[in-house]
């Protein structure tokens, strides 16, 4: 058991949900306290050891099922219930019935080689070890189905899909040979009564193979939707690890189906980074004593601290980003504003501008749209500019257009690699900007070596900026991020 439920924790974690190692422990001891024999119990001790929001409880009943629900019905033996002699009448007529069935499948293979058609079925081949399941009452051996292998991989992805599982599970028992069944079954009593077995003997056969034929389906039944969550928590435990990978890879460099693959990690990295958030902003509910203020109110009572006060600060930053459009900067920055955009409610408020030769905001898009559509759409235009960069233009057009934009609680962000194409950088305006923000952070995907080649002028801009980050692959980005909150 305790495999199983190690097993259904993986099942749920490779699924999406948030299950930490103290969270697994928990749950054990719950398991522990309430005990195994009540399954109702066991199920609310796992659903509120492991889960902890409303949307995860799909998944729970989803996969709960297949791990703990159902047990593995039993065959019944057939064989132990005949006489020696009449077992003896049993495998002859299937023997009989099967030679039968093997002249007519060679005769189809001439004709079908003939004519230069396939072979013999798979099913054809695996129906005598379906009888003897069927007969001997043990369960079937769908581990060497070469059937089963390949529709399970397919299955990966549709596992929820209980129309589709069906369908899995009727190709795999028609490859295993029930689909050619009802050959033996409904001749088996007619040959029976010619070798002489007798009639109440049949009927009783009869009835108890079929509802082998039942209890037969209703395992293949679960161990297909087994080996499908295995299946799928394995597929999906091998595209965490490609995730993973790629997360190292400079996002400039990335090809469509890869940037496309990253993109769909953005919702895991985006609840990492909100559970860290959380965490921070838990602990940094410890108030911290005031003393300035302390003593300056208490100065009625002569000095005497009868009131304390605590420092009062902002959780949420008030951000501004001015993110570089150019073509050497797009897929950071799209993935840049993915990120910040889908923790927007992790800050104040979120201003947003784009840049090449001239600059734009686009604040009102993702406060219109959701921010995947909004993305969308300034990926669009992006797409549609071509120019030369000239930062310190943008910076003089944003400090004349925009002059309320900064202000002491703002953190600015530049995201931009600093190359201007031999323009005027305008330092000067950066270091005003300094002056009048709380911070201003730099993001550039350039290593530092080339800070100071062709026509980068981040070496200008250094000494203004309190933070430089570079953001060259996703876990770089991520990092950076997470620095916003702290």
């Amino acid at each position: 058991m305790e495999k199983r439920i190690i097993e259904f924790v993986a099942g749920l974690r490779t699924a999406g949900v948030r299950i930490s190692i103290a969270e697994s422990e928990d749950a054990f001891r719950a398991i522990l306290c309430v005990g195994m024999y009540d399954k109702h119990d066991f199920r609310e001790a796992l659903l509120t050891s492991l889960i902890k929001r409303h949307r995860d409880e799909p998944i729970f009943d989803e996969l709960f099922p297949v791990y703990f629900e159902r047990d593995m019905p039993q065959m019944i033996n057939l064989m132990e219930r005949l006489t020696p002699a009449e077992q003896r009448l049993l495998r002859r007529a299937v023997r009989e019935l099967l030679g039968q069935m093997e002249n007519r499948n060679n005769t189809q293979m001439h004709d079908q080689q003939f004519y230069g058609m396939k072979t013999r079925s798979a099913a054809a081949q695996h129906l005598p070890s379906m009888l003897q399941s069927l007969l001997m009452g043990k369960e079937i051996d769908l581990t060497s189905s070469n059937m089963l292998a390949e529709q399970l991989k397919k299955s990966s992805d549709n596992f929820a899909d209980r129309d589709k599982r069906w369908l899995l599970e009727r190709r795999v028992m028609q490859g295993m040979g029930s689909k050619l069944l009802p050959q033996i079954q409904e001749p088996l009593p007619h040959v029976l009564k010619r070798m002489g077995m007798g009639h109440n003997a049949i009927k009783k056969l009869m009835e108890d193979m079929q509802k082998n034929v039942q209890i037969l389906g209703e395992q293949a039944s679960q161990k297909i939707e087994l080996g499908g969550a295995q299946q799928w928590a394995k597929h999906h435990a091998q595209r965490r690890h490609q995730a993973e990978k790629l997360m190292s890879r400079t996002l400039q460099n990335l090809n469509e189906r890869e940037t496309k693959q990253l993109q769909r990690e953005i919702r895991r990295l985006v609840a990492q980074l909100r559970s860290r958030i959380s965490l921070r902003q838990k602990r940094s509910t410890k108030r911290k004593l005031d003393i300035r203020k302390t003593l300056r109110h208490n100065m009625r009572y002569g000095g005497i601290p009868l009131e304390l006060k605590f420092q009062t600060r902002s959780l949420k930053p008030r951000l501004l980003l001015l993110c570089d459009i150019s073509n050497s900067m797009r897929k950071v920055v799209t993935f840049a504003l993915r990120l910040v955009y889908e923790l927007q409610d992790q800050v104040s408020s979120v201003r947003t501008f784009t840049y090449i030769d001239t600059i734009e905001e686009i604040s009102q898009r993702f406060a219109e749209l959701p921010s995947e559509e909004a993305l969308l759409k300034v990926t669009a235009r992006m797409d549609r500019r071509n120019a030369n960069t000239d930062l310190g233009k943008c910076l003089d057009l944003l400090l004349q257009h925009y002059p309320d934009v900064i202000d002491p609680r703002t953190t600015v962000i530049i995201i931009g690699d600093a190359c201007n194409s031999w323009n005027d950088p305008r330092a000067d305006l950066v270091a005003r900007m300094q002056q009048r923000s709380k911070e201003i952070i730099w993001f550039n995907p350039r290593d530092v070596q080339l800070w100071e080649t062709n026509d980068c002028d981040m070496l200008k801009y250094v000494p203004h900026v309190q933070l430089v980050h570079r953001v060259s692959t996703m876990t770089e980005l991520t990092e950076a991020v997470d620095t916003l909150f702290d």
